[in-house]
């Protein structure tokens, strides 16, 4: 007789389920009322299994005194809570529908833990919190709970499938509360205690210098999604506690009192900071990708309207640095480049000001190699100038036809021969972009353009491209987090062939590319701001130019080709075809 494994019997709908942990919780289980729930697993024994479909919408299950739902037995009058989903991420929500709220859920880790210590996520008088059943990113183990009602205990456990529901199917059990996070006053560098804000991790988006990663995470109050960066204070050993925490604050409340000024101020915002022992924890809108991510994707390898989607990213990026120049004193960001811009709707914006300063006497060496202006190489005082010229040397980079890791990797490429040449080559384009952006690599800081100018200059080409040309495609939201999905998961999302540039012209007329076959960027020519000629490889979901953020810049791949390892949330939302997962604007 064949062992029947509790995966293989388990519906596709399954959302959990309820394991008994006291002698009250067990009678629960066993009464006749609760039978339609009642399965007996092999790995938890008896247990409550909660699918879709148990209750009519809008509760997914009620636990309560009546028959609607799981009866809990007992008399006390209102008690009990409910399951529902959030409708922006689709996570689980119990909600205390009772009077004295005498609910209580302990996050207790993963199955494999040992010692791990529960965190309280909802105590008495708490009203809700969020119930997070994806595995752990990091570990890859299941996360599971202890619920209790008075003297009855659950645990709660994951399906034993990755059968995620998806989120349309989760709609009519949508929370009818606002998902709203309401973000408390951040602390003070030298407080401690208070109430930090509880998460679960995710999902990992990325890791940067100075000990910092950044995760896709759940607030366990609401559900609701963020981004959060989390970073370690205890780098420079010399600086004490106290000290980290008020320049890491320092450095929030500039950022902040940038992008206060202007609706659009194309610079990435926080909601929230906390402290925690040695780390700062910033939770922050969650982008579709970096300007990285579209740049190794091939977005901008000959595809019609690359030149477009490089001015629009110059544009936005010189509004933020004219943003920052134009603070008393004036903040320097000092580490422009394509992994600190990211994308969303069309918009780039520009992000992690971990080294950011406001202009004074210092002058330390900081910043990524290949974006690194003279003066910072040379020791000498920080000036918006250097984000002048880390923005002329991403503007190359999107216009070089290389993937980063080759620029990054070249054997025969220095930093400073980069510079140099990414210099030579902005220079020549000066007819077509203006003098103003053409100069943005000079080696004096003193003639180097502002943002202003450069902001200028760029809305200028801008129009006059657009004038000729019409609205060209930007990446949609599709495109562009499979950029990011190919840089966590080395897999690509479109055929390598479609990266190629498809011609050696630069023009309608076919005149030659502005550099020869011995040109240092592997032999691929460079195209000016006119359109491309013979683009008739690369392939558009659309036909007529357009520039909605929601339209996808390549077609979809055929089912023959390679597909990305897709993220959860990227999984849930394509399965169910909704609109966003992402943190509601209510919630940013």
């Amino acid at each position: 007789m064949s062992i029947v494994n509790d995966a293989e019997v388990e519906p596709d709908n399954t959302v959990l389920y309820l394991v008994p942990n006291t002698t009250e919780a067990r009678q629960v289980v066993n009464d006749r009322r609760n039978e339609w729930l009642r399965v007996d697993t092999r790995t938890y024994g008896p247990a409550l299994r909660i699918t879709l479909g148990c209750l009519n919408p809008p509760h997914l299950i009620r636990l309560s005194n009546d028959d609607n739902g799981i009866h809990l037995g007992g008399r006390q009058a209102g008690s009990g809570c409910y399951l529902c989903f959030n409708a922006d991420s689709g996570e689980l929500i119990l909600y205390d529908k009772s009077l004295q709220c005498t609910t209580s859920v302990n996050s207790e880790g993963s199955l494999t833990s040992n010692g791990a210590i529960p965190v309280p996520l909802m105590e008495h008088g708490d009203k809700q919190c969020a119930i997070i059943l994806s595995p752990h990113p990091t570990t890859i183990e299941p996360r599971w709970y202890t619920l209790k009602m008075g003297k009855r205990a659950f645990y709660i456990y994951s399906p034993f499938r990755d059968n995620s529901v998806d989120l349309e199917s989760k709609k009519p059990y949508f929370f009818r509360h606002s998902n709203a996070t309401v973000w408390p006053r951040p602390p003070r560098p030298k407080q401690t205690g208070g109430h930090p804000v509880h998460f679960a991790e995710i999902e990992k988006l990325g890791q940067g210098g100075e000990a910092s990663y950044v995760h896709v995470v759940a607030i366990t109050r609401t559900g609701s999604y963020f981004a959060c960066k989390t970073c370690a204070l205890d780098s420079h050993e010399w600086k004490p506690m106290h000290q980290c925490r008020e320049d890491a604050a320092r450095q929030l409340e500039l950022v902040k009192r940038a992008y206060s000024r202007s609706e659009k101020s194309c610079i990435v915002p926080w909601h929230f900071y906390q402290f925690r022992a040695r780390y700062i924890d910033i939770f922050m809108p969650i982008y579709w990708c970096s300007l990285a991510d579209l740049i190794n994707n091939g977005c901008f390898m000959g595809v019609q309207g690359s030149n477009h989607l490089a001015l629009v990213m110059l544009r936005d990026i010189s509004t933020a640095l004219m943003l920052l120049a134009s603070q008393t004193p004036a903040i320097v960001h000092r580490d422009v480049k394509p992994e600190n811009i990211l994308y969303k709707d069309g918009t780039f914006s520009l992000a992690d000001f971990g080294v950011c300063k406001s202009v004074n006497n210092t002058h330390t060496n900081t910043g990524s190699e290949y974006f690194k202006s003279p003066e910072v190489r040379n020791g000498m005082t920080h000036t918006p100038a250097i984000d002048i010229f880390g923005l002329g040397l991403t503007l190359v980079a999107c216009l070089s036809h290389r993937s980063l890791a080759d620029i990054y990797n070249d054997p025969y490429q220095s930093p400073q021969r980069w510079a140099e040449q990414a210099q030579k080559n902005l220079e020549s384009w000066g007819d077509e972009l203006g003098d103003n952006i053409a100069g943005m690599l000079h080696d004096k800081s003193e003639h180097r353009p502002s943002a202003t100018l450069v902001q200028s200059d760029a809305i200028s080409v801008l129009k006059a491209y657009e004038s000729t040309h019409g609205s060209c495609p930007i990446p949609g939201r599709d495109f562009a987090e499979q950029s990011a999905a190919l840089r966590r998961f080395g897999q690509p999302t479109v055929p390598r062939s479609q990266f190629q540039p498809p011609c050696d012209t630069h023009s309608v007329s076919g005149e030659p590319a502005p550099w020869g076959a011995n040109h240092y960027l592997n032999n691929v020519p460079v195209m000016s701001l006119e359109q491309v000629d013979g683009m008739d490889d690369i392939k558009y979901t659309d036909s007529s130019p357009s520039t909605s953020a929601d339209s996808s810049l390549l077609q979809t791949p055929s089912p023959t080709q390679s597909q990305p390892r897709r993220s959860p949330r990227l999984k849930a939302r394509q399965a169910s075809g909704s609109s966003s997962i992402h943190s509601s604007s209510s919630d940013e």
